[in-house]
């Protein structure tokens, strides 16, 4: 089951309580599952994101007191590219000056569920059709969905219980596996093994320098001697790749 992680940002809980509503509706209605966070301010949003992890949808009011929607998703879009943001709002003027965080959708207040449904449904397409989500076990047993794309690297934390440590964008979870095997699944999505214990996501890589790997979110790796040039060789190579497109 897709399992999708949903932000309600409005100062009005009038509109809060109206889109959850339509949320709830969609659940039942179809076999995805949202796990849904409801937020008052923007300031609100923003610190329960590095403490909740990343979501993979907000539904965005523009004008709130202090930082307004704008603002906010600019800042949010410093550290994550790949959320769907969602404007809600009843001021039509702000929808050119929305479009430079790349919104996904804007609706107008009130919304009604038919405009929701559409919404998700056009998301939900869009995440399977990108095929990044994989499900990881985390300690309790649970499945986790996530997407591939917000890993920067995962490392060995217990070799012999096959525990992991999947560093993702703004969270970390700790998992169950082995690094050889998420080398198998990841194969073909621009990940490296740095060292026996490292599998490094080359698109987060900030710069090599000598045989340590830095990485978008400044930690370090490592590397083992004879992987040193394979990785400069790949981190080159994706770098003229982006150039060129």
């Amino acid at each position: 089951m897709l399992i999708l992680k949903v932000a309600i940002c409005d100062d009005d809980e009038v509109y809060r309580k109206d889109i959850l509503h339509h949320l709830f509706e969609y659940m039942f209605k179809t076999d995805i599952e949202l796990s849904i966070s409801e937020y008052e301010s923007g300031d609100a949003l923003l610190s329960d994101y590095h403490s909740k992890g990343d979501f993979d949808l907000v539904f965005l009011d523009v004008e709130m007191p202090g930082k307004n929607g704008l603002k906010i998703a600019d800042e949010i879009r410093n550290f994550d590219k790949e959320l769907y943001i969602v404007y809600v709002s009843s001021y039509p003027q702000y929808m050119q000056d929305s479009f430079k965080v790349h919104p996904y959708y804007y609706l107008s207040k009130p919304v009604t569920f038919e405009n929701i449904a559409h919404v998700l449904s056009d998301i939900v397409d869009s995440v399977k059709d990108k095929n990044v989500l994989y499900s990881v076990i985390n300690s309790n047993g649970d499945e986790i969905p996530v997407n591939i794309k917000r890993i920067i690297y995962i490392e060995t934390l217990d070799s012999k219980s096959k525990t992991l440590i999947f560093h993702l964008n703004s969270e970390k979870i700790i998992g169950k596996g082995t690094i050889s095997e998420w080398e198998r699944k990841l194969n073909n999505c621009e990940f490296y093994l740095c060292n026996r214990n490292t599998l490094v996501s080359i698109l987060n890589v900030k710069y090599i320098k000598g045989n340590e790997v830095v990485l978008n979110n400044s930690d370090v790796i490592t590397m083992s001697r004879n992987k040193t040039k394979e990785l400069k060789k790949k981190f080159s190579k994706l770098i003229i790749t982006y150039n060129n497109v």
